[in-house]
């Protein structure tokens, strides 16, 4: 008798089950990487548009005071932008926050704002200002400011001698 080779159908229909299975783990795998790393760039521009505002106010440019001030509106896209003068008006420029990734301070309806003093940089009337995001998946992100002009993200506030 002669042998013919080749797969059985039960064969295929486990090697077909086995693939499907591990590209949907590799598709929910690498959409969660992809959150968590927008949750990151998101969390290191806003350090750097804090920094940006900093520098001015050290400078004086145009002879003012700057700061970052952020927006949570109830409804709408959150925002944050730069803004001139000791307190907050209105913005010179706006930035809003990329899809899927939301203020979690400040709280929904709520704002804050992050003045810099002139020539030293330091944050104007508080010890430290903390700004969290959060993306869809629950995961959050911190940008602190110190009072001293420290700006970083992803710290504990213990870093501005806070508790």
């Amino acid at each position: 008798m002669k042998k013919v080779a080749g797969f059985t159908l039960v064969e295929i229909l486990i090697v077909i089950g086995i693939t499907a299975t591990i590209s949907v783990v590799g598709i929910g795998f690498y959409a969660n990487q992809q959150k968590s790393k927008l949750l990151e760039t998101t969390a290191q521009e806003i350090a750097s548009y804090l920094k940006y505002a900093q520098q001015k106010s050290i400078s004086q440019e145009q002879g003012l005071q700057w700061g970052v001030h952020f927006e949570n509106p109830a409804s709408g896209s959150d925002f944050y932008g730069l803004y001139t003068g000791a307190s907050y008006s209105t913005t010179t420029e706006v930035k809003y926050l990329p899809s899927g990734i939301e203020f979690q301070t400040p709280s929904a309806g709520a704002s804050s704002t992050v003045p810099f003093a002139k020539l030293t940089g330091f944050l104007s009337g508080s010890s430290y200002q903390q700004i969290i995001l959060i993306n869809t998946s629950s995961s959050t992100k911190n940008v602190l400011v110190c009072q001293k002009g420290i700006i970083s993200y992803d710290v504990n506030v213990s870093l501005c001698g806070g508790s």
